[in-house]
């Protein structure tokens, strides 16, 4: 087939001659053919006056009449305005619009595949960015989502100025309007704006990173940035990106601790593995309040807790974070109990400090410059005089005894059994405080050689057994300060386990150990709380011996024959006799035997 050269015809058109020598006609655009010439072709009534060459649209190819085309649509060109005009027949103006900006859309991606700024300086220059928001507000689907490709390419374009265009669209377009944050974080939004981001920074370091900035932050409130979020590969580089604005722009910070906020296991992990950024941080926590409260807030993000990551907590102490966070605790617990005069913000301040502490009370190797940096007076300090962060502060101190049970030797004798007692006994204590509580004298009965609880402490911690949330660790605690590792004969453990027998027992342990429970954990330490409690007479006329064979069918056979043998040893001291317990056990014996 031979190809002759076109004379005369409207874009897309061309002239094409066969093995034959006839002569015929191709549109690649409809790819249609035809034997006879274009401009021969029937047109529609009162359109005769149209072959005139003057009247092909030189952007879409088509044939237009000034007085007869419903709409023309200014678009901008690298040569400045054109106009696109209606084709054949009238058409909605969304269509033309969709089509102007397919056009556009793809002028831009050729000139920033050849690193050109050319065409997003003359989109800049004409004004379309108007025109622009109001396509993307329009409501119509197809328009908004053509208006967005074109928005995206102006991000990446080489030019910093559309690309801040650009993001001013995209931001107008957001802001208030969750519908579009969602959609424009669906197509790729938040890796398209760190990309303009990185764009300008490398242009410019010193470049006003703002509307970049405020428009990332919206798009952080969508509910869909776990299921798009940022390509990995950009992540580490808008870290480091950000990092020379923390000082300068408080709103960089901001970002940070919504990125770490928005998915945690995705950007604090890689945050902290970047030291200069770890150590900015940090060093920001000197600077003016604005700021340092800014820091602050990204380093707790990092930290959320019961759920730190080691990894971050590595990238915050290697930058002498956690350090930097106990003498700025120092300052503040060595006026108290007086308080600041704006304490909102000050127990604001506390909590956070509080949280970032928590993440290194947890982990062992760090123990030791907590103790060291004076952590135990601190913490002991707002665990009695600040009511509001006890939640933290009570935490803290337990985790830090489980970490290291020899900091118990420090904690017991300035008061923190009591304090921990008074949150047993008071019904608005949170859960966590009460978790806290039941740890801490888990560790107590465990490691140290006395245990410190009043009468009232303990029937308060006996009532935490009927809790549905704590049932399992007040068990744990009881079973713990009645036993214990060290002498199981102490005098304060020798009263709680008379008053376990005299107010538990019955009421609680008891029923549970006839009746079985499905949960073993639950039946395990209920049997070890009677085991602590088997040497005192009194039980064995509770019906203890009885309660314990029950245990022998189920799945803790172990522990139930050890228990039950020690029941009958007390038994036998007290001449006590049931025969048909008795013959209980014997058939038990005999059917293990």
């Amino acid at each position: 087939m031979l190809k002759t050269k076109s004379v005369m015809l409207s874009p897309g058109w061309e002239q094409v001659q066969d093995a034959q020598g006839r002569v015929f006609y191709v549109n690649h655009d409809t790819k249609e053919t035809s034997w006879t010439p274009p401009s021969s072709l029937p047109l529609p009534p009162g359109w005769e006056e149209l072959r005139d060459a003057q009247h092909h649209c030189r952007l879409c190819g088509g044939l237009y009449c000034a007085e007869c085309a419903d709409f023309k649509v200014s678009i901008p060109t690298l040569e400045g305005i054109s106009v696109l005009c209606d084709l054949l027949h009238p058409t909605d103006p969304q269509d033309v619009q969709i089509h102007v900006l397919m056009v556009l859309a793809n002028s831009l991606a050729l000139y920033n595949a050849v690193s050109k700024s050319h065409a997003a300086d003359s989109f800049t220059q004409s004004g379309a960015c108007q025109p622009l928001i109001q396509c993307l507000s329009s409501g119509v689907e197809d328009l908004e989502l053509q208006s967005i490709r074109t928005m995206f390419h102006l991000c990446k374009a080489k030019g910093t100025t559309g690309q801040i265009d650009a993001t001013k669209c995209l931001h107008v377009y957001m802001v208030n309007n969750p519908a579009c944050r969602d959609e424009v974080v669906g197509h790729n939004g938040l890796t398209i704006l760190v990309q303009t981001l990185l764009l300008l920074t490398a242009t410019s370091p010193d470049a006003d990173v703002d509307v970049v900035v405020e428009t990332l932050l919206l798009c952080l409130e969508s509910e869909f940035v776990q299921q798009y979020p940022i390509e990995r590969a950009f992540v580490a580089p808008l870290f480091g990106a950000l990092q020379p604005h923390f000082v300068s722009e408080a709103a960089t910070l901001t970002l940070t601790t919504a990125l770490v906020a928005a998915d945690h296991a995705r950007y604090a992990a890689v945050c902290a593995t970047l030291a200069g950024v770890m150590d900015a941080l940090v060093l920001c926590l000197d600077e003016a309040e604005v700021v340092s409260a800014a820091a602050l807030k990204v380093l707790r993000t990092m930290c959320p807790v019961g759920a730190c990551q080691p990894s971050v907590a590595r990238g915050i102490a290697s930058a002498n974070g956690l350090v930097r966070v106990l003498q700025w605790l120092a300052k503040i617990t060595s006026v108290m109990p007086v308080q600041s005069q704006d304490e909102n913000d000050e127990i604001s301040v506390q909590e956070d400090l509080l949280t970032i502490l928590n993440a290194f009370c947890s982990q062992v190797e760090y123990v030791g410059d907590v103790v060291g940096y004076q952590g135990v007076p601190i913490l002991l300090a707002l665990f009695t005089y600040q009511p509001r962060v006890l939640e933290l502060s009570a935490r803290a101190i337990a985790q830090l005894a489980k970490a290291s049970p020899a900091v118990l030797n420090e904690l017991i004798p300035f008061g923190a059994s009591q304090g921990f007692e008074q949150i047993l006994g008071n019904p608005r204590a949170s859960v966590g405080t009460k978790e806290s509580a039941l740890v801490f004298y888990t560790l107590m009965g465990e490691y140290s050689s006395d245990i410190i609880l009043s009468a009232a402490g303990a029937v308060a911690l006996f009532g935490l057994v009927d809790d549905r949330v704590l049932h399992k660790l007040a068990l744990g605690a009881i079973g713990s300060l009645t036993g214990g590792g060290y002498n199981h004969r102490s005098t304060h453990r020798l009263e709680l386990q008379h008053q376990v027998v005299a107010s538990l027992y019955g009421a609680v342990l008891h029923p549970l150990l006839v009746g079985g429970t499905p949960d073993l954990d639950v039946l395990t330490l209920a049997l070890q709380v009677v085991r602590n409690t088997s040497h005192i007479s009194s039980a064995v006329d509770l019906g203890v011996v009885e309660a314990v064979v029950a245990c022998l069918p189920r799945e803790v056979p172990v522990l139930a024959w050890d228990v039950l043998v020690q029941c009958l040893q007390c038994a036998a001291a007290t001449a006590w006799t049931h025969v048909g317990t008795l013959q209980a056990v014997y058939h038990h014996i005999l059917t293990v035997l």
